[in-house]
C-alpha cells in the first residue's frame, strides 16, 4: 500500500470517529481530494471509498443537521455529493465494457433487455456468447436424462465446473472488446477459484454490477421457471408419456430428487454465483459460514448493486442515473416466473412442492446474509445518485469535470449504452488497466452472435 493511500484510510477512518463537528468537515475534505486521486488508479478503493464517506455522513445525520450549519452546510454537501458522484462516473468513463452478474431469477433478463434498448452492443439473446462461458449451471444433466429416459434440457451444465479457453479477465475482455461488444450478462459465477475461494475475484477492467433479490422469492421463482419448462419440454420429447412423466417424477415432493437434480439451486444460489467455479460447485447443503464471506466481500467491489425488491422508482434512479441508460427496469419486466407460466399453461398450484419448499427455504441462510448486505449497499448508492440527481448533475463526462470528444460523423449519433458510450471514451479521463493483447484470441466472427 502506497503512502497516499495509506492516507487515505486514516481520513477515511476519522470520518467515522466521534469527533467534533469541525474536524469531521476536516477529515471529509482531506478525503476527497485524497479518494479522487488515488481512484485513478485503483477503481476497487473508489467503490469502497465513496460508500464508506456515504454510511458515516448517513450515521452522523443527526447532529449535523443542527450543528453543520454555521458551516456553510449546505454549500460542503453539495461540492461532497458532486465529487463523490464524480469519482463514479470516472471510473465508469475509464472502462469500455459493462459485466452484468446475472443471478437467475432476480430480474436479470429484464435488465438484459433494458441494455439492449438503451442500445448497448451485445450479442444475440440476453448477452452472453457461447464461448465465453458464462452460461447458468442449472440442472445436472445426467440425473435429468436417467429420470427422463433420454431427454435433454437446456440449462444442463451443472457439474462442468471450467468456463473453457476464455476464462481470465484479460482473456475474456480483450475477446469481446475486439468485436465492440459493451456488454456481457455473466450467468454462472465470478471468476477464477479453481485453485481456490482465495483467487475468485471481479473483473476490474469491466463496470461490475448486479441485481439481487430476497432468497425465498428468488427460489420459488426460479422452481416454478424450471417446472414450466420441463412440463412444455416433455410435452413436445414425449408426446404419449411426457405428462406422466412430469407427474409421476417433478409435481413431487421428492426431496432426494431434487436435490440431486438442482444442487445449486437449492443450496443458497446467490452465494454461488459469488465464489467462482470450483466452489459454485460445493456439494448439497455445503454453503457455509466460509463461502458466505467471500460472497460478501466480493459484493463490496461491485460498481453498481440493483434490489429488485425495491421497487422500479429504485431500479430507474440506478439504472439512469448510475449508467445513463435511457431504458430502465420501470419499462421492460421479461421473462417472469409468472409470465412464462402463463406461456407454458403452467399453474403454480398445479405441482405439489409445500413439502419441499418447507424443507428447503429455511436452509437459505447465507443467501439471506448476503442480501442484507446487498440492499444496505443499494441504499448508500442510492443516496448518492438521488443526491446528485437532486443537484442538478446528470449521467455525463460533464459530471467528472470531462468533455466528450465527438467525431463529426458521430456528432447525430444516438447516445449508445449511456456512460458506456463509445464517444465518452475520448474524454482525457485515463482508461482502466489495460487488457494483455498478447493473450487475446481472434474469435471466428460468427461466434460472437451468441445464443438467440
Amino acid at each position: 500500500m502506497d503512502v497516499e493511500t495509506e492516507e487515505l484510510g486514516r481520513n477515511l477512518g476519522a470520518i467515522c470517529n466521534k469527533d467534533t463537528t469541525n474536524n469531521f468537515l476536516q477529515s471529509v475534505r482531506a478525503s476527497m481530494m485524497l479518494l479522487r486521486r488515488v481512484a485513478e488508479r485503483d477503481s476497487i478503493i473508489a467503490i469502497l471509498g465513496r460508500r464508506l464517506v456515504l454510511a458515516c455522513i448517513a450515521l452522523r445525520r443527526g447532529t449535523l443537521k443542527t450543528e453543520v450549519s454555521e458551516y456553510d452546510g449546505e454549500a460542503f454537501f453539495s461540492d461532497v455529493a458532486k465529487q463523490l458522484y464524480a469519482i463514479h462516473v470516472e471510473s465508469v468513463l475509464r472502462k469500455t465494457l459493462l459485466d452484468y452478474l446475472h443471478i437467475s431469477k432476480s430480474g436479470g433478463t429484464s435488465f438484459s433487455q433494458a441494455a439492449r434498448m438503451s442500445k448497448c452492443r451485445m450479442s444475440g439473446g440476453i448477452g452472453q456468447p457461447l464461448y465465453i462461458g458464462d452460461l447458468p449451471h442449472w440442472l445436472n444433466r445426467t440425473v435429468f436424462e436417467n429420470l427422463t429416459n433420454g431427454v435433454h434440457m437446456t440449462w444442463s451444465l451443472y457439474g462442468r465446473v471450467e468456463r473453457g479457453e476464455m476464462s481470465g479477465c484479460e482473456r475474456r475482455i480483450g475477446n469481446v472488446s475486439i468485436q465492440g461488444l459493451q456488454y456481457l450478462s455473466n450467468e454462472y459465477t465470478l471468476h477464477g477459484g479453481m485453485g481456490g475461494m482465495a483467487g475468485v475475484h471481479l473483473c476490474r477492467q469491466a463496470v461490475n454490477v448486479v441485481t439481487l433479490r430476497r432468497a425465498e422469492a428468488r427460489l420459488v421463482s426460479h422452481l416454478h421457471f424450471l417446472l414450466a419448462h420441463i412440463k412444455v419440454r416433455l410435452a413436445r420429447s414425449r408426446r404419449h408419456t411426457g405428462m406422466d412423466i412430469f407427474q409421476q417424477k417433478f409435481c413431487i415432493n421428492n426431496v432426494p430428487m431434487w436435490e440431486s437434480l438442482i444442487p445449486a439451486i437449492l443450496d443458497n444460489y446467490n452465494v454461488r454465483s459469488f465464489i467462482g467455479e470450483r466452489a459454485f460447485h460445493t456439494p448439497i447443503w455445503g454453503i457455509g459460514p466460509s463461502h458466505l464471506e467471500v460472497a460478501r466481500r466480493l459484493l463490496l467491489q461491485f460498481d453498481l448493486i440493483l434490489d429488485l425488491d425495491s421497487g422500479d422508482a429504485v431500479s430507474e434512479l440506478l439504472m439512469y442515473q448510475g449508467l445513463g441508460w435511457n431504458v430502465t427496469l420501470a419499462e421492460v419486466h421479461a421473462r417472469t416466473a409468472e409470465v412464462v407460466s402463463s406461456k407454458n399453461n403452467y399453474s403454480y398450484t398445479e405441482c405439489a412442492i409445500e413439502k419441499l419448499l418447507a424443507e428447503v427455504v429455511p436452509r437459505q441462510g447465507p443467501d439471506r446474509e448476503l442480501y442484507r448486505l446487498g440492499r444496505m449497499l443499494s441504499l448508500l448508492d442510492q443516496l448518492l445518485l438521488a443526491w446528485a440527481q437532486d443537484i442538478g448533475l446528470r449521467p455525463e463526462p460533464s459530471a467528472a469535470n470531462a468533455t466528450a470528444v465527438v467525431s463529426p460523423g458521430e456528432a447525430e449519433s444516438p447516445i449508445r449504452c449511456g456512460l458506456m458510450d463509445k464517444s465518452y471514451r475520448s474524454t482525457g479521463v485515463p482508461p482502466a488497466e489495460e487488457v494483455n493483447k498478447e493473450e487475446v484470441e481472434h474469435e471466428d466472427p460468427a461466434a460472437a452472435n451468441g445464443n438467440e
